[in-house]
């Protein structure tokens, strides 16, 4: 009787978990991917910033405040 209680879980069960881990997996790689196309747009950025004369930067960043203001409201 103690081997019965030591059974594993039925095979359906487990393979939910499969399906479930799965999705993770994917939803991981997602992130992942976009994390990695945002760190080349903040690159890129970072570029043309390093361009510009420090008057016309701080005319970005006050847009980009505005808006960041703007997409808040929303």
């Amino acid at each position: 009787m103690s081997q019965e209680a030591q059974k594993p879980e039925p095979k359906f069960e487990r393979g939910k978990d499969k399906v479930v881990s799965g999705y993770r997996r994917h939803i991981l790689t997602e992130v992942a991917q976009k994390n990695h196309e945002r760190a080349d747009l903040l690159e890129k950025k970072r570029k043309i910033l390093e361009k510009l004369s420090p008057v016309e930067r701080d005319m970005l960043e006050k847009i980009d405040m505005e808006l960041n203001a703007l997409r808040k409201e929303e």
